[in-house]
């Protein structure tokens, strides 16, 4: 991903290996700063910054609508030649439990000039969930024949919200959600199953609503082939186990 900005007499120039990034990735980053003038000049100081952005406060300007999680400074002194460049390199590294790219907020790059914000820009990340997290969403479609809805970031879980199976056992079960957190090398799960049900009385047909937790972690042994890839037969029974708390009242 590239970006530019003008802003005499400067030519900023940024440049991220990479389209998208999953959670634990890192993320390399260079920023060039041109003096376009004909003149030198005094050297600027470069700075790249990993940023919270929320997109409504980045809209309306506000001065609050990004939060640095890391920032790294260039040094400057003395005086930056006539189309010489000053160059920033530093690669970032995500949280394994980082936020995902949302329509709401997002993880940025903020890069340009320190103290002088005509002179800085910002970009979005495309953050994805770890490719761990992928693996172990992906088995509760192709095994257990959920349909995924969305995955999304809730504080520091990501969370994958399912519709439940139509077929024997999942009548009650209306919707799960499956929250996943790092925890060290452990995975840990948060099942969240929303539940409903017929309560009939003598005089009254009622569904009753309620949600239902069971938590769950994962050592890596429990999931990962020696391979490195999520295994469905060492993750398959650990998941039934946990369904079966649900699928069995019905």
């Amino acid at each position: 991903m590239k970006a530019l900005l003008f802003k005499p007499p400067f030519e900023i120039r940024l440049e991220i290996e990479g389209e998208e990034f999953h959670q634990g990735d890192s993320v390399p980053c260079k920023l060039s700063i041109k003096n376009r003038s004909s003149e030198a000049i005094a050297a600027p100081v470069p700075f790249l910054a990993l940023s919270h952005g929320q997109t409504k406060k980045k809209k309306a300007k506000e001065d609050d609508a990004f939060v640095d999680l890391q920032r790294e400074s260039g040094s400057a002194s003395g005086q930056l030649a006539a189309d010489a460049t000053s160059v920033l390199s530093h690669s970032f590294s995500l949280d394994k439990n980082c936020l995902l790219t949302e329509k709401a907020q997002s993880l940025y790059i903020r890069f340009g000039v320190e103290g002088n914000e005509e002179a800085q820009g910002d970009m979005q990340l495309n953050i994805l969930p770890h490719q761990d997290f992928d693996g172990i969403i992906g088995i509760f479609e192709t095994s257990f024949q959920f349909l995924l809805k969305s995955v999304k970031s809730k504080k520091d879980w990501t969370v994958a919200t399912y519709k439940a199976p139509e077929g024997p056992g999942y009548g009650a079960v209306k919707e799960l959600q499956l929250k996943l957190q790092f925890a060290g090398d452990s995975v840990d799960l948060v099942y969240v199953f929303k539940i409903e049900r017929l309560d009939a009385t003598a005089t009254s047909l009622n569904v009753k609503k309620k949600k239902e937790e069971h938590p769950q972690t994962l050592a890596r042994s429990d999931y990962m082939s020696p391979a490195g890839y999520v295994d469905p037969e060492r993750l398959e029974p650990l998941i039934r186990e946990i369904l079966s708390r649900v699928t069995s009242k019905i």
